[in-house]
C-alpha cells in the first residue's frame, strides 16, 4: 500500500497543476481578504458590522467558503487517481502486480488527499499573508491567532476533503469516468446552494445547517446570536449543530467509501464475474443467421444538409439520453421548487407569483446550472470520438472539417433550449401549485427564448471553441472556470467595462407597464457586437479543427492556412465587421456620449460628495 501510495503522491507533487491549483487558491485567499479588509473599494466582501477580517469567525468563513469553490478541483484530483488507470488502459499491471485490492484502493485514495490537502494549505497562508498588506484598514484588524487558522482545518477542510474525496473517488472506481464524478460535484454544490435558500426563513434555519454539506451553515447557525465582541475574541466550538453536521457528513461518507470498496472489481471487467464464453454450435449458429448487407455510402454535396441534420440528431440524442444527464437536470428541478419556497416573500409576506417573478426566480436558479451543463457536455462533444478511439476512422471520412464542428454546436444549442423549455414547465407548474394561473406564455417566451436563450448561445460557442483552439479537455475546463470567475469578479480585477468580457450582456429590467422598454436597445446592439465574436470563433474552431493523429499545434496551423476559402474569409469578414461595427456604436454612446463611470468612481464620487458637504455637518437643518 504504501508503494502505492508514495507512487501516487509523488507523481502528483510533480505536475505542474498541482502547484498551480495552490497558487491560485493563495492569491484567492489573499484578494477575498484584502477585499475584506477595505483593500479594494467598492468590494462588498464582509463577515459583518466591525467584525475582523482575522477573527476566528472570519477566518473559519473564509477557509469554508474558499474551500466550496475548490470542490471541482477535488473532483479532478480525487477522481482521476483511479479512472486514469483505465483511460490509458493501464489497469491491468496494477491488476496483475502483487497488490491486493486495499492497497491498490487506499494507497491511490491516500496519494490524492495528501495532495488535496497541501493544495487547500494555500488558503490559511494566503489569508495570514493578507493581514500584512500595507493597503488593509487598521480598524479590520486584529490580534492574529494561530488556532484560529488551525481549527476550520481541523473542523472543515480536512473532513470536507474526506467527504467529498470519498464520494467522488467511489464514483470514478464504480463507473471508471469523470463525467459522475462531475455530476456528484454539481449535486453537492446544490445541497449548498439549498441550504444557503433555506437558511434565509428561521423556521428552516436549523435543517439548513445539517444540510449544508460544507459546514458553512452550521457555523452561521452556531454564531447566529454571538455579539461582536464573541465574534472577534472567541474560537468557533465544535458542538452543537456543528458537531452534528460533521457527524452526519462523515458517516455518510464513510457509508459510501465502504460501499465503493465492496462492489469495486479488482479486474478490467466491470459487468460482473459471469462467464460470457459461447458454445461452439451456438456461435456457428449466430454466424450462419447474420446476413451481409452492403450500403455505398453517398458523400455528394446533395447529402451534406441531411449529413448535417442526422449527425446534429446524432449528438443531442447520445448527450440526452444519457443518465448522468437526467440526475443534473433533476437536481437543477429540486433547486428551483426549493427556491421557490422563498419567492415573493416580502418581510415574511406572501405576495402572488406573478410570471415576471417566477421568471426572475428561474432565470437567476438556473443559470449555474446551465453554466455546467454547457461546460462539461462541450467537452464531451469534442472528445467524444476520441475517447471512444473511432476518431481516426472519423476525420478519414470525405467531409469537411465544418461538419465535424456545426453538428455539435447546434446539438449543444438544441440541449440549451430542451433546458429552458423545461424550465418554463417548471415555472407553470410552481405557478399552479401556489394557486396562480395566469401564466403569461408570451412573456415566458420572449424572456426565456429571445433574452436568455442567446447569452447561452455565445457561452455554447466558447466552451466548444476552448476545447478544440486548446486541445486538452481538463485545461480548458479550467479556461472556462476561470472565465467564470473572471465573470463574477469582473469589477475587482478591472474588466468592469461591459465591452471587456466575452458575452456579457446587460440586465434588463421589465415593467407591467411598458415591458422591456428601452432596455431592448441596448441589449440587440451588445447581442450583435458579441455574435460578432462567437462568429470568430466558430470559423477559428472549424480551421483548428483537429483531423487525424497529428495533433501538433504548427501542423494545425498549416492545415488551417490550407482550408481557406472564400467561404471562409467572407465570414472570418462578416464577424469583423458585426464586432468592430457594433463595438463602434456602443463604444461611442458609453465612452463619448455619455460618462462612462466604473463602481471605483462611482465610490469615488460618493466620498467626494462626504467631503465637500461635510462642513455643513454642524449647521441647523430645515424641518
Amino acid at each position: 500500500m504504501w508503494s502505492i501510495f508514495s507512487f501516487e503522491l509523488r507523481q502528483r507533487m510533480k505536475m505542474p497543476s498541482t502547484h498551480i491549483y495552490f497558487g491560485m487558491f493563495f492569491c484567492l485567499a489573499m484578494l477575498w481578504v484584502a477585499a475584506a479588509g477595505g483593500a479594494f473599494p467598492g468590494a462588498v466582501i464582509s463577515f459583518g458590522n466591525k467584525v475582523w477580517i482575522n477573527a476566528p469567525f472570519a477566518i473559519s468563513q473564509t477557509i469554508t467558503t474558499l474551500g466550496y469553490l475548490g470542490t471541482v478541483i477535488v473532483a479532478a484530483v480525487m477522481g482521476r487517481a483511479i479512472q486514469q488507470d483505465f483511460e490509458y488502459r493501464v489497469q491491468d499491471f496494477f491488476f496483475s502486480a502483487p497488490i491486493n485490492k486495499a492497497q491498490y484502493l487506499i494507497g491511490r485514495f491516500l496519494g490524492s488527499y495528501l495532495t488535496l490537502l497541501y493544495i487547500f494549505t494555500s488558503l490559511g497562508l494566503g489569508a495570514w499573508l493578507a493581514t500584512f498588506l500595507p493597503n488593509i484598514n487598521a480598524e479590520h484588524l486584529g490580534p492574529n491567532l494561530f488556532l484560529a487558522y488551525l481549527l476550520p482545518y481541523l473542523f472543515n477542510i480536512i473532513p470536507n476533503l474526506f467527504i467529498f474525496g470519498a464520494i467522488f473517488f467511489v464514483l470514478a472506481a464504480l463507473t471508471r469516468r469523470m463525467l459522475p464524478v462531475y455530476i456528484s460535484s454539481v449535486v453537492l454544490l446544490v445541497g449548498y446552494l439549498v441550504a444557503a435558500s433555506l437558511s434565509r426563513e428561521p423556521e428552516y434555519r436549523q435543517l439548513a445547517a445539517l444540510l449544508d454539506p460544507f459546514g458553512s451553515r452550521a457555523i452561521s447557525k452556531l454564531v447566529e446570536y454571538w455579539p461582536i465582541f464573541d465574534r472577534n475574541h472567541r474560537l468557533i466550538p465544535f458542538e452543537n449543530v456543528y458537531l452534528h453536521n460533521r457527524l452526519i457528513w462523515l458517516s455518510v461518507a464513510a457509508m459510501v467509501f465502504a460501499l465503493g470498496y465492496w462492489r469495486f472489481q479488482f479486474s478490467s471487467r466491470i459487468d460482473g464475474n459471469k462467464s460470457s464464453t459461447v458454445k461452439p454450435d451456438q456461435a456457428s449458429e449466430k454466424v450462419k443467421s447474420q446476413t451481409v448487407t452492403r450500403y455505398t455510402p453517398d458523400f455528394a454535396q446533395r447529402k451534406i444538409s441531411h449529413l448535417l441534420l442526422s449527425m446534429t440528431w446524432l449528438n443531442l440524442r447520445e448527450t440526452v439520453k444519457n443518465i448522468y444527464f437526467a440526475v443534473i437536470v433533476l437536481t437543477g428541478i429540486l433547486f428551483l421548487i426549493a427556491l421557490s419556497i422563498n419567492m415573493g416573500k416580502m418581510y415574511g409576506t406572501q405576495t402572488y407569483p406573478v410570471t415576471y417573478q417566477v421568471l426572475d426566480m428561474l432565470s437567476g436558479g438556473f443559470f449555474l446550472f446551465m453554466l455546467i451543463i454547457t461546460t462539461f457536455y462541450a467537452g464531451e462533444l469534442v472528445w467524444r470520438e476520441r475517447e471512444a478511439g473511432i476518431a481516426l476512422m472519423h476525420d478519414a471520412l470525405p467531409l469537411p472539417s465544418w461538419l465535424f464542428f456545426i453538428p455539435k454546436l447546434l446539438s449543444l444549442i438544441l440541449l440549451q433550449g430542451m433546458l429552458l423549455l423545461l424550465v418554463m414547465v417548471c415555472g407553470i407548474v410552481i405557478q399552479l401549485l401556489q394557486g396562480y394561473t395566469h401564466f403569461e406564455l408570451g412573456l415566458y417566451l420572449r424572456h426565456l427564448f429571445l433574452i436568455d436563450w442567446p447569452s447561452y448561445i455565445l457561452l455554447a460557442v466558447l466552451a466548444l471553441s476552448l476545447q478544440v483552439l486548446i486541445n486538452q479537455k481538463y485545461l480548458a475546463y479550467f479556461a472556462m472556470i476561470l472565465y467564470f470567475i473572471a465573470s463574477a469578479a469582473r469589477s475587482l480585477i478591472g474588466l468592469e467595462h461591459p465591452m471587456l468580457l466575452y458575452g456579457q450582456l446587460p440586465p434588463l429590467t421589465y415593467s407591467d407597464m411598458n415591458g422591456f422598454g428601452h432596455f431592448i436597445a441596448s441589449f440587440v446592439w451588445f447581442l450583435t457586437y458579441w455574435s460578432g465574436a462567437a462568429l470568430i470563433l466558430i470559423v477559428l474552431s472549424q480551421l483548428f479543427w483537429v483531423r487525424g493523429s497529428n495533433e501538433e499545434w504548427a501542423a494545425r496551423k498549416q492545415q488551417a492556412r490550407r482550408a481557406l476559402s472564400p467561404r471562409i474569409m467572407a465570414s472570418l469578414a462578416l464577424g469583423f465587421a458585426m464586432f468592430f461595427g457594433a463595438g463602434g456604436v456602443l463604444y461611442y454612446n458609453i465612452n463619448i456620449a455619455n460618462q462612462y463611470q466604473s463602481s471605483f468612481d462611482r465610490a469615488e464620487q460618493t466620498a467626494s460628495y462626504k467631503r465637500r458637504d461635510k462642513r455643513c455637518q454642524g449647521r441647523i437643518q430645515p424641518r
